[in-house]
C-alpha cells in the first residue's frame, strides 16, 4: 500500500481547509436570510450574469420577487431589495456608493456625474449642472418655453407630412426626432442642437446609427469589452453627432452678445463652461478658455445627458402611444384632448403641470414602463440592515445591493398593478396617492436622483399634449408593442416596426 509523503499530506490538508472554509461561509452567510432566486446563487453569480447578458434581468428578478417576496438573493454577494423603508431609504437615501456598472457611461477619458463613485466629487460635479436643470429654471424660462412651443409646431408638421402617404404611421422615429431635437436644443442651444423633426428619414438613419453604437455599451456593462477590441471593431464610446453639437454650441457662445442676465436660458453647455471653476465663473462665456481635461469633462457629461434624455423620452412616448391606442383605453385620449384644449398650444411648463389627466397619464405610463426598469446597483461600504419590517437582513460590507422600478411599481400598493389605470392618480384619497408616490421610482431617489427629471417630464408632457390635441391614434392589425426585459426599457422591433399606429387628424 502506497504511503503519502509530507508534501502530499500538506496539499490535501490545504485543499480540505479551503473546502471547509468555503462550505462554512456558504452555510453561515448572513445573506442566507434572503430567498434564493435560483438554486445556484449561493455558489455562483452565473444565473444573474446570464440574465443580464441575454437582456432579461429586470423581468427575471421581478419574477423572483413575485415568487419569493421583497428580499431576494441573486448571487453569493448580491441582493435585490424591493421595499421603500427597508430598501430605497437605506440604499439610496443612505448614499451607499455606486459600483463599476456605471462606467459604461464614461467617454472622452472622463466619468460623467452618473459614474462618479465618490460622494464628495459627485456633489462638486452636480453643482456644475444642477441650476439649468432645476425645476424653477425649466418652468420659468420664457425663452425655452417659446422654443419648446416652436418645436411642438414642427412635431405637428412632421406628423402631417407622414399622413400624406399613409394613415398607418411608424411613430418611433418621430418620437426619436422629438427626443433628439428638444434635448439637444436645451443642452447645446437652439441653433446648435440637431433638429430632426423636418426630416424623419434622416432621423431614422441617425437612430439606427445611434443604437448600433449603443449596443456594445450595454453589453460592456455586463461583459467588459477590452479597449483594444473596441478599437479593432471600430466601436467607440463617443457619439459623433453629439460632439458636433458641442462644437456648434461653442461657436454660438463665441458669437453671442454679452448676457444681460445669468438666469436667461442659453444652454447647459454655456452654463457648465462658465461654472467649471471660481475663475471661469467671473468671466463671460466667450472669454472662458477650458483646458483639454476640462473640455473632456464637459463633453463626457453632456453626452451622458443627451443619451439619458433621448432614451427616457422615446421609451415613455412609445409606451404612452401604445397604451392610449388600445381600444379599451381610448377614452383617455378623449379626456386628454378635452383637457389640453383648455390651455394654449404654447402652454408653459407650469400650465401643463397643472393638468390632472395629462399628468395622470404620464405618471401611469412611467409606472408601467419605467425607462430604467432594472436594478440600480450600489455596494455596502459598511454593515447595514436591509429588508422589510419582520424580514431584516444583516448585510455585511462588500455586498452588491439594489432595487428596481419594475418591481416597486407593481407593489400591492397599486391595485391591479399590471393594468393601465390613470384614474388611480385622480380618484384615490390623498393618503393613498402619497403612499403610491413613495413607491414611484421612475427617476430614482436620494442624492443621485435623475438631475434631468424636470426637463424630461417637460418634453414628454409637451409631446403628449401636442399630439393628442390634434390627432387620434388607434391600433391596426399590424400593431405590436414589445419592450425589452432588461435593465433599460427599450422598444423592440416587431417585423421591422416598433410602434405602428393608425393616425388621424381630429375631425378629418
Amino acid at each position: 500500500m502506497a504511503t503519502l509523503n509530507l508534501l502530499e499530506v500538506v496539499s490535501l490538508f490545504a485543499v480540505a481547509m479551503v473546502v471547509v472554509t468555503l462550505g462554512w461561509r456558504i452555510l453561515n452567510s448572513p445573506l442566507n436570510a434572503a430567498d434564493d432566486a435560483h438554486w445556484s446563487v449561493r455558489l455562483t453569480g452565473a444565473w444573474i450574469w446570464w440574465q443580464r447578458i441575454t437582456d432579461k434581468d429586470a423581468q427575471a428578478v421581478h419574477d423572483a420577487h413575485v415568487r419569493l417576496g421583497p428580499a431576494v438573493r441573486l448571487g453569493p454577494k448580491e441582493l435585490s431589495i424591493n421595499d421603500v423603508d427597508g430598501g430605497l431609504k437605506p440604499i439610496y437615501d443612505g448614499r451607499l456608493p455606486k459600483t463599476d456598472f456605471y462606467d459604461v457611461a464614461n467617454s472622452y477619458g472622463e466619468s460623467p456625474m452618473v459614474a462618479i463613485r465618490d460622494e464628495k466629487q459627485h456633489q462638486m460635479r452636480k453643482r456644475l449642472v444642477a441650476k439649468p436643470y432645476a425645476k424653477s429654471t425649466v418652468m420659468h424660462d420664457q425663452a425655452w418655453n417659446t422654443e419648446q412651443g416652436r418645436l411642438a409646431d414642427e412635431l405637428v408638421k412632421a406628423l402631417d407630412e407622414q399622413l400624406k402617404t399613409s394613415s398607418d404611421i411608424e411613430l418611433y422615429d418621430i418620437f426619436y426626432a422629438w427626443a433628439v431635437t428638444t434635448t439637444s436644443a436645451y443642452i447645446f442651444g437652439a441653433n446648435a442642437g440637431l433638429n430632426l423633426l423636418g426630416n424623419i428619414s434622416e432621423a431614422r438613419r441617425v437612430r439606427e446609427e445611434y443604437f448600433t453604437q449603443r449596443t456594445p455599451q450595454f453589453i460592456s456593462a455586463v461583459l467588459p469589452i477590452p479597449t483594444i477590441f473596441r478599437q479593432w471593431t471600430g466601436t467607440q464610446a463617443e457619439i459623433q453627432w453629439i460632439w458636433q453639437s458641442q462644437e456648434r454650441a461653442e461657436k454660438a457662445v463665441q458669437s453671442a452678445p454679452k448676457q444681460t442676465s445669468e438666469d436667461r436660458w442659453t444652454s447647459v453647455y454655456s452654463f457648465m463652461k462658465k461654472s467649471m471653476s471660481p475663475e471661469t465663473s467671473k468671466q463671460d462665456p466667450p472669454a472662458v478658455q477650458l483646458s483639454a481635461k476640462e473640455t473632456a469633462i464637459v463633453s463626457s457629461e453632456l453626452q451622458d445627458h443627451m443619451i439619458a434624455g433621448i432614451d427616457t423620452s422615446i421609451a415613455a412616448l412609445g409606451a404612452c402611444a401604445w397604451l392610449l391606442s388600445i381600444d379599451s383605453n381610448r377614452q383617455w385620449q378623449h379626456r386628454l384632448r378635452e383637457e389640453v384644449k383648455q390651455v394654449p398650444t404654447t402652454a408653459s411648463f407650469a400650465q401643463l403641470e397643472q393638468l390632472p389627466v395629462l399628468n395622470a397619464i404620464v405618471k401611469e405610463t412611467l409606472r408601467l414602463f419605467p425607462p430604467v426598469a432594472g436594478g440600480q446597483p450600489r455596494v455596502t461600504d459598511k454593515p447595514v440592515l436591509l429588508g422589510p419590517e419582520g424580514h431584516r437582513i444583516h448585510v455585511p460590507a462588500g455586498i452588491k445591493v439594489h432595487s428596481q422600478a419594475l418591481t416597486l411599481h407593481r407593489s400591492e400598493v397599486f391595485e391591479r398593478p399590471d393594468l393601465f389605470c390613470p384614474e388611480r392618480w385622480l380618484d384615490s384619497s390623498p393618503d393613498r396617492v402619497n403612499e403610491m408616490e413613495r413607491w414611484f421610482w421612475a427617476f430614482g431617489s436620494g442624492t443621485r436622483r435623475c438631475v434631468g427629471e424636470h426637463l424630461g417630464l417637460s418634453n414628454i408632457r409637451f409631446a403628449i399634449a401636442t399630439i393628442w390635441r390634434t390627432f387620434e391614434t388607434r391600433e391596426t392589425q399590424k400593431t405590436k408593442f414589445t419592450v425589452g426585459k432588461g435593465t433599460i426599457s427599450m422598444s423592440l422591433p416587431n417585423g421591422g416596426d416598433f410602434i405602428r399606429l393608425r393616425v388621424e387628424r381630429v375631425g378629418s
